[in-house]
């Protein structure tokens, strides 16, 4: 009997050699569907590019760059020990003039709300869970609230103030109410994403290589937010403009702080739509420059100046002009406490008194 033995075709078959009699080998049919990640070798799929699984269809799971986190958190820490260093400066200087000028309660609100902020540095490089896409709505949305609440309720102060034909202060009362209709409505509106619209939080999707990352969805609600947002700040610039004539000595430089929280709500509204088009690298990196960026403008504008303000206006300082020849490179300096004017109360233009 004959026996024909063929030439194995090795574009379609592969040979196996028999691990006992090494000269014999068969011919076996390539039967793999790897796809285009993965390369086919004795029927078994040798996944590449970090591709995974029996056919190579696996997504690869994308990898973080931390190094720039540390170069954010580092700031984030050095930001948020000068902000409570601010805050414990503002309870100690509550009753000067230019702390009760910027009214005690809304500068701490404001400096507050900075620290949600900086926290949410520190949760943008964690891998997301539902918990954590809550917690970072509170933080942002009630930061929101508190810088944006304060800022508004200081503009329409003194816009009502000086717009009133008979100088009529805005009542305590009446502070406290518009203030507190802010932060509740913040509140009511996070209870709901909370609650009741929050079946959208974590979500995926594939970047061009084929990553596959994770991120924190938005609630299908989450427009009203952003109509909040655009209220908000139409009234603020309504409010900034009504007061635009006022002399500058006579109210607080608002406008630069109002400009800036604009900007972040843009970026912020531009991030939230992008998460699942962009790499978590570059979504992150925007966000936390939007963080450290805005929240030094507010904090320096706000409260910085004022406490740079009175320690200039309580402690001078005057070069000795007697100094011997041999010290002419030497500065000497003298201190005076100033007493007279350090603890006016003629400034108490409807602060709220909490402290």
């Amino acid at each position: 009997m004959e026996i024909n033995v063929k030439e194995c075709n090795e574009s379609s078959h592969f040979k196996e050699y028999d691990t006992t009699y090494t000269d014999l080998s068969t011919c076996n049919a390539i039967d793999c569907k790897c796809g285009i990640h993965g390369n086919c070798t004795k029927n078994k799929c040798n996944c590449i590019d970090r591709w995974t699984g029996v056919f190579c269809d696996i997504n690869p799971t994308f990898t973080f760059t931390y190094w720039p986190i540390v170069i954010f958190a580092n700031i984030g820490v050095f930001e948020l020990l000068v902000v409570i260093l601010l805050i414990v400066l503002t309870i100690f200087f509550r009753d000067h003039k230019e702390i009760k000028m910027g009214r005690p309660f809304f500068l701490i609100s404001i400096l507050i709300g900075i620290i949600f902020h900086i926290i949410i540095i520190f949760l943008l490089y964690r891998v997301p869970t539902k918990i954590l896409c809550i917690l970072y709505l509170w933080l942002k949305l009630m930061g929101n609230a508190l810088i944006y609440g304060s800022i508004l309720i200081k503009c329409y102060q003194i816009s009502y103030l000086y717009n009133n034909r008979k100088f009529k202060v805005l009542t305590n009362n009446k502070v406290i109410l518009f203030y507190s209709s802010i932060i509740f409505a913040h509140i009511f509106l996070l209870l709901i994403w909370t609650f009741v619209d929050n079946k959208d939080y974590m979500k995926s999707s594939v970047l061009s290589k084929g990553d596959k990352f994770y991120y924190c969805g938005k609630p299908k609600t989450y427009i009203i937010g952003l109509f909040f947002a655009i209220f908000f700040i139409i009234l603020g610039l309504n409010e900034i403009y009504k007061a635009r004539y006022i002399p500058r000595q006579l109210k607080e430089r608002l406008g630069l702080p109002l400009y800036a929280y604009v900007i972040y709500v843009l970026v912020d509204v531009f991030l939230t739509y992008s998460r699942d088009i962009f790499s978590p690298n570059f979504i992150n990196s925007i966000q936390c420059i939007s963080i450290l960026t805005f929240c030094p403008i507010v904090a320096y504008n706000l409260n910085f100046k004022k406490i740079i303000e009175i320690v200039n206006r309580f402690y001078y300082v005057e070069s000795n002009e007697n100094f011997s020849s041999s010290e002419k490179s030497i500065n000497q300096y003298r201190t005076k406490r100033i007493t007279t004017q350090s603890r006016t109360k003629n400034f108490e233009i409807s602060s709220i008194r909490f402290f």
